[in-house]
């Protein structure tokens, strides 16, 4: 099995993706389309669902991971991530805030979006 990203907007949102078995290296390019997208679009707030994927990640994955995703959505207001709870480590949610974005991960699709939905931080 592949891993894919798909690409869709909702309601003045950035949606992402990903499903498969999920390297370092699939998830920073997930990362570095949806930064292209995220400002060439200029939609600031992005979705990135990542409940189907599977994630092979070791602890120092999880930091490089975060502060890819600080520095490709260095433009974005905020940016909210969806994975299974059995995923929901912290260490790249926390990783990605030390670097400066403004980040929040979810177990759910639906908390997620409202997050999104709220007011400027």
């Amino acid at each position: 099995m592949a891993f894919t990203v798909t690409v869709t907007y909702e309601a003045g949102l950035l949606c992402l993706q990903g499903a498969g078995p999920a390297s370092l290296t699939d998830l920073c390019g997930l990362a570095s389309l949806g930064g292209t997208v995220s400002q060439r679009s200029s939609l600031g707030r992005v979705l990135v669902d990542l409940r189907d994927t599977l994630p092979e990640l070791s602890f120092t994955d999880h930091i490089q991971l975060g502060a890819h995703f600080a520095h490709e959505f260095r433009q974005a207001e905020r940016v909210a991530t969806v994975v299974q709870p059995r995923d929901r480590v912290g260490t790249s949610e926390k990783a990605a805030r030390r670097s400066g974005l403004t980040l929040q991960t979810f177990t759910d699709a639906n908390l997620a979006r409202e997050w999104l939905a709220g007011p400027a931080a």
